[in-house]
């Protein structure tokens, strides 16, 4: 009787916490917070997810073949369908909100309407390379220029192929020597560049207005014979930061047209880089490292603004800048310091090894999410996320949404500044 009533009271304090993260943000940090829906996804583990820049529409793909689209306000299913056995590699947004790319593990990439989910055309014609023509069937990436009217598909060791978003007719061909198959596709704010991160080899970079492979002899970009770099263009679209699983450096280069790009700055870590995020005005980076506490960095002077609690993650998919200059980065239930979080770890590996678990609300882990404001980093606020795991903070390009994936669930918040 005694287990039962600490248990519903530990769950009215919960709620009472969560209630109090959802309806306000304290007054002092610039910025309001509130959970509008829980969008549920079934027993299935997340697999991909993406945002619409307006934040008005949530997709997801689990580890299977349906991919479905919410409205991420109500949380109502909008459209769904189906594509290849093997899931989903990424799914990205056109500008508007309208289309919906997917590229997957087998038939390689799609353009769907939103909507409808009816599909518009396949980008698996003109898979060639150089030496022969053929059909792979590989999904690599896809990617928007920023006007939404060409779509870029990397289809395994074919290049890089761009497309009409209107007709589906193929537009350009990007091609390299010693290209492989993608871990990312970017294109810079400005559109002026497209940069392909391979699974092997260094990073691939393109000028768009004359189509030209970028001369990097003279630049470092991401290993040669390793798992490349994780690769950001700043906001502006002037700076590229790349790092690497491999490496404990960020290098920061100044894109200079279908020249080498320049480097200008170079921080040195710890531990190997596993995600950066740029900031709104594209002078500040946040850094995430394997073994360490994210960091934040003034770029023109190469100095620390800020190192993070220990216990947060710095993993790629685990933190996010909005436009409006708001920190997200995923961590436990309250942040710790440095000796806390080595004590708690000490102390998991205890409780593994005795078969004990965590304290859990009603069987369920509890993760959280911390937000902080670049303009005051002195307070944040913490929205309590009840999951084992969190794979994905993602905010709305607008800045307006906030998507957090928590095992069977996806939280959505709306963020006012």
């Amino acid at each position: 009787m005694v287990g039962a009533v600490s248990r519903i009271a530990s769950f009215l304090a919960m709620v009472l916490l969560a209630s109090a993260c959802a309806q306000e943000a304290r007054p002092d940090t610039g910025f309001s917070v509130r959970k509008v829906s829980e969008i549920l996804v079934g027993n299935a583990t997340i697999d991909v997810t993406a945002i619409s820049d307006d934040g008005r529409y949530v997709a997801y793909n689990e580890h299977n073949d349906l991919v479905q689209v919410f409205d991420a306000r109500t949380g109502r299913l909008v459209s769904s369908f189906r594509v290849s056995q093997r899931g989903v590699k990424q799914l990205r947004f056109s500008p508007d909100g309208r289309q919906l790319a997917v590229m997957d593990w087998e038939s390689g990439g799609q353009l769907r309407d939103v909507r409808s989910g009816e599909l518009l055309f396949e980008m698996t014609e003109t898979e060639r390379n150089d030496k022969n023509n053929r059909k792979t069937g590989s999904g690599g990436d896809v990617a928007f220029s920023p006007n939404g009217e060409i779509v870029f598909s990397d289809l395994a060791k074919s290049g890089v192929e761009s497309y009409n978003a209107a007709t589906g007719r193929s537009h350009r061909y990007y091609f390299h020597d010693r290209t492989a198959s993608s871990k990312s596709l970017g294109v810079s704010s400005n559109g002026l560049y497209l940069a392909k991160v391979p699974t092997l080899g260094p990073i691939e970079l393109w000028y768009l207005p004359t189509n030209e492979l970028v001369d990097t002899s003279s630049a470092f970009l991401g290993w040669k014979n390793r798992d490349p770099s994780i690769l950001e263009f700043s906001p502006d679209g002037n700076l590229l930061a790349e790092g690497s699983v491999f490496e404990d450096t960020v290098n920061v280069w100044r894109l200079n047209g279908k020249d080498s790009p320049k480097l200008v700055q170079r921080i040195g870590r710890a531990s190997s880089i596993v995600g950066l995020e740029w900031s709104p005005d594209s002078r500040r980076l946040l850094v995430g490292e394997a073994n360490n506490p994210p960091s934040l960095w003034d770029i023109e002077l190469g100095t620390t603004l800020r190192i993070f609690e220990p216990s947060l993650s710095g993993r790629e998919d685990s933190m996010s800048i909005s436009r409006h200059g708001i920190i997200a980065i995923e961590g436990p239930e309250t942040l710790l310091t440095r000796q806390e979080h080595e004590e708690h770890l000490q102390d998991l590996a205890r409780k593994i090894e005795t078969g004990e678990h965590e304290f859990t609300l009603f069987g369920k882990p509890m993760r959280s999410v911390f937000l902080w404001s670049l303009d005051d980093m002195s307070s944040n606020t913490r929205l309590p996320i009840p999951a084992g795991d969190i794979d994905a903070v993602i905010f709305s390009r607008d800045g307006s949404t906030l998507a957090v994936n928590g095992d069977d669930k996806i939280y959505v918040f709306e963020v006012r500044s």
